[in-house]
């Protein structure tokens, strides 16, 4: 306590002159504040200061006393600080007498956690931490959607469902292409609607708009350029399809295959994956008739490549999801009660159950 009155009259500035470490200086000056500077109640600060001499308590205990003291209402606090001074410098002692006096006083109501988001760059990469607190279920529901996505991690599927309109695109990114009119165009003008209307030099006339189609529609490539090296970036295909299915089509599937597709498996369609039947680093469209739904163990063993079979693979045949052994052997449906209400499935059923009557 004697330390503390001598700094009480310093600042932070002059304990670190004082070559004091940042933590022990906070400490001292919080500590000074309450049993020196502070005015709120001088007749119960002085009880304090002699109660903390006269027990012997350390820097340590002072910070056990302030630690029990935030838990009870602003207007016992002193009380119980005059309180807890009296108690021998002991932790467990402290604790003792302190939950004594908060079933006397009460505890503080605390501010009730409220929703957040931060963000901060990762040194030395592309990434970015993202730190959020949100209701749990919504959460939940997105750290279960996510996880089912195949091929990407749940972060990504996370960021990527929020930023698409449609799917797991990501935001939409739309470019400028510069399409120059040349010399077929001869004069344009101003139409209703926004439009333009141009005169060609054989003697018609295009809309803006259909010319830029007719413009597109010669290249099934585009070409990313480096405008300051003149290297080529990269070549893609116009038309490339899709990488994922859209929240449609997925329920689709879902009500298509309601289980997956692998052999007595009964995970539930929502906790699958969509499966790409032929694989789309292979060149498989993301479409309802090459897609199924696998759980993680069976997607993660699903021979994508055809030449190197290991445990086997799932085939569409008549329209139904066969599991195709790897070595030979009848393909085989999932026999599940579950897996044979599937749409298709349960409407094959129930004409053939009309055939027999």
């Amino acid at each position: 306590m004697g330390a503390l009155e001598e700094v009480a009259g310093c600042s932070l500035a002059d304990l670190y002159a004082l070559g004091i470490d940042s933590k022990t200086a906070k400490q001292l000056d919080r500590y000074a504040e309450v049993y020196f500077r502070s005015k709120a109640a001088p007749r119960k600060q002085e009880l304090a200061r002699a109660a903390a001499i006269a027990t012997g308590h350390t820097l340590a205990t002072l910070g056990d006393i302030e630690r029990f003291v935030g838990r009870v209402p602003t207007k016992h606090r002193w009380d119980m600080r005059v309180e807890l001074c009296q108690v021998w410098p002991n932790t467990r002692a402290l604790e003792d007498r302190a939950a004594e006096l908060e079933q006397e006083y009460g505890v503080a109501t605390k501010e009730a956690p409220q929703p957040r988001v931060s963000h901060r760059a990762v040194p030395d990469s592309d990434l970015t931490d993202l730190t959020l607190r949100a209701p749990s279920h919504l959460v939940k529901a997105a750290l279960d959607g996510a996880e089912g996505v195949e091929g990407m991690h749940a972060a990504e599927a996370i960021l990527r469902a929020a930023t698409s309109s449609d799917g797991l695109d990501g935001p939409e990114i739309v470019p400028a292409l510069i399409i120059p009119v040349g010399d077929t165009v001869e004069s344009w003008r101003r139409i209703s609607g926004g439009e333009v209307q141009l005169s060609l030099t054989n003697g018609t006339v295009i809309n803006g708009k259909d010319l830029v189609r007719q413009r597109l529609s010669r290249h099934g490539l585009a070409l990313l350029i480096d405008e300051y090296s003149g290297d080529p970036i990269e070549i893609y295909k116009t038309d490339e399809g899709k990488r994922h299915l859209n929240p449609k089509e997925s329920q689709i599937q879902a009500l298509l295959t309601p289980v997956c597709a692998g052999i007595n498996c009964s995970v539930g369609a929502d906790d699958c994956q969509n499966h790409h039947i032929e694989a789309y680093k292979h060149g498989g469209p993301t479409t309802l008739g090459n897609s199924t739904k696998l759980c993680g163990f069976h997607n993660g063993r699903n021979d994508d490549d055809r030449d190197k079979p290991m445990y086997g693979h799932v085939e569409k045949l008549g329209g139904l999801d066969y599991w195709v052994p790897a070595f030979g052997g009848r393909p085989r449906l999932n026999q599940h009660r579950a897996a044979k209400g599937g749409a298709l499935r349960a409407v094959r059923a129930m004409k053939e159950a009309l055939a027999t009557l």
